[in-house]
C-alpha cells in the first residue's frame, strides 16, 4: 500500500515536474526538483526494501511451519507403522494362545476319556 502510494507520487513527479521557483536562478530550481525526485526515489526504494523484508520474513515463517508439519507427519507415519507392527505381533500371539488353549482342552478331554475308560475297565 505505502509502496504503491510512493510509486504513484514518483510517476506524478516524472509526468508533471515542478517549474523553477520564482526568484531563484534556473540551475537552483531544477536542482531542487531533482533533489525532491531523488528523495522520493529513495523513499520508494526504502519502502520496497521493507516490503521485501516483510515478504522474506513471512516466507521464512511459512518454511518453519511447513518443516514442523512435515516433521510431525513423519513422526506420525513412523508411529503408525510401529502400531501396525505391534498389532500384527499381538494378533500372532493371540493366535498362538488360542491354539495352545485348544490343545490343552483337547489334552484334558483325552485324559477325561482315558480316566472314564480306566474306571469302566475296573468296574467290569
Amino acid at each position: 500500500p505505502e509502496f504503491e502510494r510512493l510509486k504513484n507520487e514518483l510517476e506524478e513527479l516524472k509526468a508533471n515536474p515542478r517549474g523553477t521557483i520564482s526568484g531563484a536562478n534556473p540551475g537552483e530550481g531544477s536542482y531542487r526538483n531533482q533533489a525532491e525526485m531523488e528523495r522520493h526515489r529513495a523513499q520508494l526504494q526504502d519502502a520496497a526494501i521493507e516490503e521485501q523484508i516483510e515478504v522474506q520474513s513471512a516466507f521464512r515463517e511459512q518454511g518453519v511451519h511447513l518443516k514442523m508439519l512435515f516433521g510431525k507427519r513423519q513422526e506420525f507415519e513412523v508411529e503408525m507403522a510401529q502400531k501396525d507392527s505391534e498389532m500384527k505381533q499381538l494378533t500372532g500371539w493371540k493366535r498362538t494362545i488360542d491354539n495352545m488353549a485348544g490343545n490343552f482342552k483337547q489334552i484334558l478331554e483325552n485324559r477325561r476319556e482315558l480316566k472314564e475308560q480306566a474306571e469302566d475297565e475296573r468296574k467290569s
